[in-house]
């Protein structure tokens, strides 16, 4: 019986902004036991696993490590806005560096998306990125991160409902099972042309 090749698309790892309790060490071996060919995350919410584990040949090691990713797509129309009766050419061009040792995380990434617009005939560029530093202390993670989201314009994917934003995050992540793990965090949210924003936020992770 021949089976269709799958690749999960939406994985979190305690990589990725803290919101998943598996290390992408663990998950790329899951992956790799399961016979998946690929995974990867929502490059603007959840991107560091993006650029690093699509190849699961190579996991998160200690010390140095910086990994690339490029993805070109078309979106295709939505026939209920009419800012996007056309398609819509993507391509996302992204990069990692990530510095690891028993006790610090120093995790960095820097994406950006190109939008060709064929509704309106223009171009739109956007720019992501963000740093992040924790210290595990025994089963505590405390963790600082600075994130910024900068959408081209009035790009029609993704305007009105995006705001461009600069973020402070202040969260500590709690492993107190091997398989469960809690976060906490406090967010400082600079949004373009509303109102700035206090965010607190609790997270309960499973690996399974």
């Amino acid at each position: 019986m021949s089976t269709t090749p799958y690749a999960e698309l939406h994985s979190h790892t305690n990589f990725s902004f803290l919101d998943g309790a598996s290390s992408a060490d663990d998950l790329v071996e899951r992956a790799v036991e399961l016979g998946l060919r690929a995974i990867g995350g929502d490059l603007a919410a959840d991107g560091s696993i993006g650029a690093r584990t699509a190849a699961l040949a190579e996991p998160y090691v200690d010390g140095d490590d910086r990994g690339a990713t490029y993805y070109h797509d078309t979106i295709p129309p939505n026939p209920d806005l009419a800012t996007r009766a056309e398609s819509i050419g993507e391509r996302i061009i992204g990069g990692t560096v990530v510095y690891k040792t028993n006790r610090l995380e120093l995790l960095g990434e820097l994406f950006n998306i190109y939008h060709d617009d064929h509704t309106s005939d223009q171009v739109f560029d956007s720019l992501g990125w963000y740093a992040q530093a924790a210290y595990v202390v025994k089963n505590l993670t405390p963790y600082y991160r600075f994130d910024v989201l900068n959408f081209g314009g009035a790009d029609p994917y993704y305007s009105p409902n995006v705001l461009d934003v600069d973020k402070h995050t202040l969260g500590v992540r709690w492993d107190f099972l091997p398989w469960n793990a809690l976060k906490v965090e406090y967010a400082f949210a600079n949004y373009q042309d509303v109102d700035d924003a206090h965010l607190f936020s609790a997270n309960l992770s499973f690996a399974f």
